[in-house]
């Protein structure tokens, strides 16, 4: 796969922390985007960002399969009318606005 650079391997690490955040569970809000546009969008910032795409997909697929975990049967009773894809939006927005702030 390639060398994976510290900073990479600390926004991996910062992901799956964040998708196991109760925001997600309790999110106060219904998310704007869908799961695959909150997706785009964090590909795309990791790659303008200087995130080779060895890394983006890397850090993507494993950001996939913590974000998947999340149940709906979890959710609080104000993230429910949401469902789960808006919650799972709904972390991964909250991940790339605190760890790639647009410029």
């Amino acid at each position: 796969m390639g060398y994976i650079s510290p900073s990479a391997r600390n926004l991996g690490i910062a992901l799956l922390i964040a998708c196991w955040s109760s925001a997600a569970y309790g999110a106060a809000q219904c998310s704007k985007t869908s799961y695959g546009e909150a997706r785009t969008l964090i590909t795309s910032r990791l790659l303008e960002t200087g995130y080779s795409r060895t890394q983006t997909r890397f850090l993507m697929r494993n950001a996939d399969q913590r974000i998947s975990q999340l149940r709906s049967a979890a959710l609080s009773d104000r993230a429910k009318p949401c469902r789960i894809d808006s919650a799972r939006a709904y972390v991964l927005g909250c991940v790339g606005d605190q760890l790639l702030p647009l410029k």
